[in-house]
């Protein structure tokens, strides 16, 4: 007796929480990688990106600002016109300012992230099962699965043999090799 299995299998799980807004799919259909399955409504993680977007402009700015600041006063400095303490002030606002930029982008590429996920697409070929989740519901990363997509272009069979048939068969190595052949 055997099995026959897919060799590759997806179980399409959410990234972001939102509402679905559209399931482009019938269930049973091949669909094709890089196919627009599921639709969720974007306005939070668009204004999530929009907030980020806002957040590297301002500490953009404020980098700007404490360069500038650190230049003029490590110059007064050299000059003997200002305290060592308010040059090394000023460089450590300078290196908080790039610190928070840094922290800044990093929350614009999770916003930009977060709103291509909103857009749930076929990762393989295959066929596609069951949705469990229709328009208007509020899905999150912790709802489960979506639907899951099997490779069909591709198959494997799997079995298993007996001892007693294993060794009624094929008692010896050399029997193995003379008398079997799995392709």
């Amino acid at each position: 007796t055997g099995h026959v299995v897919s060799s590759s299998s997806v179980n399409l799980v959410p990234r972001v929480s939102g509402e679905v807004l559209a399931v482009l799919f019938k269930e049973g259909d091949a669909v094709r990688k890089g196919e627009l399955l599921y639709e969720l409504d974007p306005i939070r993680s668009d204004a999530a990106l929009k907030n980020a977007e806002a957040k590297v402009a301002e500490y953009k700015a404020k980098l700007a600002y404490a360069e500038s600041s650190y230049t003029r006063a490590n110059n007064l400095y050299l000059e003997k016109a200002a305290s060592k303490d308010s040059m090394e002030n000023t460089l450590a606002e300078y290196e908080a300012a790039g610190a928070m930029l840094r922290a800044a982008e990093a929350e614009l590429i999770t916003a930009q992230d977060d709103l291509k996920h909103t857009r749930v697409v076929a990762p393989i070929d295959g066929k596609i099962g069951v949705t469990h989740f229709t328009e208007g519901n509020y899905i999150t990363p912790t709802s489960g699965t979506l639907a899951s997509i099997v490779r069909t272009d591709s198959l494997r069979v799997t079995f298993s043999l007996s001892n007693r048939d294993f060794l009624s068969l094929l008692r010896t190595r050399e029997a193995l090799k003379e008398n079997a052949s799995v392709r």
